[in-house]
């Protein structure tokens, strides 16, 4: 997984140094593609996911994530679930380095960062 980070800082750094360059972005496919492709592929390797919500999930709504994950997946996941209140709403499922965030925090720190450099 430690390659897997480093991987994903040259892709980061990769894009910064691009942006603005619409012939070098193209060059940088592959690599999103590539990137996108390791992350999936250490991600199926695994059979253990993270889910933090703001409010605690119901023995229903957990199966269903764990159905879903599974299905996405290929094969059995466990979950374990976390109450984070400071996430406001929505979820952050992690699977190794593979993460969903669509958390009412996460996207209210996006929208202010954004504002920022406007």
């Amino acid at each position: 997984m430690k390659q897997l980070s480093v991987d994903a800082r040259a892709f980061v750094d990769g894009v910064t140094s691009y942006l603005g360059h619409e012939e070098k972005a193209k060059s940088l496919l592959p690599r999103v593609t590539d990137l996108f492709a390791k992350v999936t592929r250490e991600a199926k390797k695994q059979s253990e996911a993270s889910v933090v919500t703001a409010a605690a999930l119901t023995g229903d709504e957990k199966k269903s994530i764990r159905d879903f994950l599974q299905k996405l997946l290929g094969h059995e996941v466990t979950i374990e679930t976390k109450v984070d209140a400071s996430i406001i709403a929505g979820m952050k499922i992690e699977i190794g380095d593979w993460v969903v965030d669509t958390s009412l925090a996460t996207k209210l720190d996006e929208m202010g960062r954004a504002l920022m450099h406007a």
